[in-house]
């Protein structure tokens, strides 16, 4: 333990205060403080009163003691651990992966200084949630509990998730408990599951009660609850932590009692957990995240706290839980104007003519780009004409479907506006299907050709192997060189009848003027297709 006292100003003074979790946890520091300096101002007033004694300092009453920290260890020996690991070994059945943060990185090494951000809710938003919980019986604590397990699921789209909270550990068994001083506070588990359809206010009110079957064990050791769940040896339960901050440092304390004023009690403490979101209660609810810098963007962390915000105060005004946005209203807006991307194009001009159209206009700029990859207008017109030319000498034309059977990638795209332009339909095959459906779907279709490249032409080969008829099968990386070669000749557009005997099949396609979700921060360069955002049930 260790104390500084720094002036900083000709009546103000900073008081900084360090000591160890293994000596004292915040709610014995608290009760420390005030015994320290309720003893403080009955010497000053026994001053003010007796100045002819001022040049002695009385001795005050003595504060009346705690019970001794020893009554507490002798509690803790007395509990049963037996107990303890069936109900926590129940509580985490079924639960054996970690819930991921997945707005983070892999950590660094070393690892990068802590850093903190913090969210205020207002005042009216505060009394917002008292009174929600008051009507329901629900402590603050479980809302916080509740919009936390939400957002996780949210984020990490399980219905299933665990997170840290610290609790008090002043067992009510022991009598003058909340007076002690000594560490009491512990982490423990919290599981959350969030059902598909789910009422908020019975949904808390579980949560509430399972919470309360578990602080009937709030003794048992964090190490000892690892080992008794399903997940590997080693491996953490969790790397978010929430602490309720709700330290008794009351008024009365900090009210002038003399020439002495204290003001802005801060309690600051650091966890090894790669985040830790802190809850102060007061007029204004303070949601604190501290983080690894090295493990979480800065506004990734932004965005955490207001999402956290959105869906807590979104518990008091919802029935259902489906129902609680996790967007802001701002976020929402946004995505919004995003969206307005509706364009008139010809209806008389076919889809390959307008590619075409925009190669003549910029032949050098990006039209597709893939992970570090990228193609510009000139190349993929240029190996999707090569790839046209080839599908046609194969009697590729209006009304004759061809597979596909390629990865998201560049080589996707080549092939479907390939097919286009020799006037053929496409049949996408999802490469992660399994494969019985596979090879339904070509049964089924019974399209004369194949298009696959190499990641693919194994489970194409394996395919082809199980059909009755004998289709030909183009590998993209064999037919299409690295540096295209242009072709002979253009290709003429044939426009298929509307009658045929194949569902219509879709190419979603983002054009210059028509890019789905663009930020306005972004390069105003055309861009035809960003592959990776190409679902892969609706090529």
């Amino acid at each position: 333990m260790r104390l500084a006292l720094m002036q900083v100003g000709d009546r103000t003074h900073h008081l900084i205060w360090a000591y160890h979790h293994l000596i004292l946890d915040g709610w014995s520091a608290a009760n420390l403080l005030k015994t320290v300096f309720s003893q403080y101002f009955a010497i000053t007033r026994s001053l003010e009163s007796t100045p002819s004694l001022s040049s002695s300092i009385p001795s005050p009453h003595p504060p009346i003691a705690p019970p001794p920290y020893a009554h507490y260890l002798t509690w803790l020996q007395a509990q049963d651990l037996a107990a303890a690991q069936t109900f926590w070994q129940s509580y985490l059945q079924g639960f054996s992966e970690p819930t991921p943060l997945p707005m983070g990185t892999p950590p660094a090494a070393p690892a990068a200084a802590p850093t903190e951000q913090q969210c205020l809710l207002s005042a009216e938003q505060t009394a917002q949630l008292r009174a929600f919980g008051q009507r329901h019986q629900l402590t603050l604590n479980t809302l916080i509990q509740g919009a936390l397990g939400l957002l996780l699921s949210r984020y990490c789209d399980r219905d299933d998730v665990v997170f840290g909270a610290t609790g008090a550990g002043r067992p009510p068994a022991i009598p003058g408990a909340a007076t002690m001083v000594g560490l009491f506070i512990n982490t423990l588990p919290v599981r959350v599951q969030v059902p598909a359809a789910a009422e908020v206010i019975p949904w808390l009110q579980q949560l509430q009660r399972d919470r309360a079957s578990a602080s009937t064990y709030e003794y048992s050791a964090l190490m000892d609850v690892q080992t008794w769940s399903e997940l590997p040896p080693g491996q953490a339960l969790f790397d978010c932590l929430l602490v309720m901050e709700n330290y008794p440092v009351n008024a009365a304390l900090l009210a002038r009692q003399s020439d002495l004023a204290l003001a802005d009690v801060r309690f600051i403490e650091w966890t090894h957990f790669p985040l830790t979101l802190l809850v102060s209660t007061g007029e204004h609810l303070s949601l604190t995240a501290k983080y690894r810098s090295d493990r979480f963007p800065q506004d990734a962390i932004h965005r955490l706290l207001t999402h956290l915000e959105s869906l807590l105060m979104g518990l008091t005004t919802h029935n259902w839980l489906r129902n609680i946005p996790l967007l802001t209203p701002t976020e929402q807006a946004q995505i919004h104007h995003w969206n307005q991307t509706a364009t008139d194009y010809p209806s008389d001009c076919p889809l390959p003519a307008l590619i075409e159209a925009q190669v003549d206009r910029t032949p050098e700029a990006i039209a597709v780009r893939f992970k570090d990859e990228t193609l510009t207008y000139c190349d993929l017109n240029a190996r999707a004409e090569q790839l046209a030319h080839h599908l046609q000498s194969l009697g590729v034309g209006p009304e004759v479907p061809v597979a596909v059977c390629v990865d998201r990638s560049l080589d996707l795209v080549v092939a479907l506006f390939g097919i286009l332009k020799a006037g053929g339909a496409y049949l996408p095959l999802d490469p992660s299907y399994p494969r019985d459906r596979l090879a339904w779907m070509l049964q089924d279709a019974a399209p004369p050709v194949i298009i696959t490249h190499s990641p693919t032409q194994d489970l194409t080969a394996t395919l082809t192997d199980l059909l009755t008829s004998s289709p030909h099968c183009i590998n993209l990386s064999e037919l299409l060189p690295h540096s295209p070669t242009p072709p002979t000749s253009p290709l003429p557009y044939s426009t298929p009848s509307p009658t045929t005997h194949l569902p219509p099949l879709h190419l979603r396609l983002h054009w210059p003027s028509q890019r789905r979700h663009q930020h306005p921060s972004r390069p105003s360069q055309p861009s035809l297709l960003d592959a990776r955002r190409l679902p892969a049930d609706r090529r």
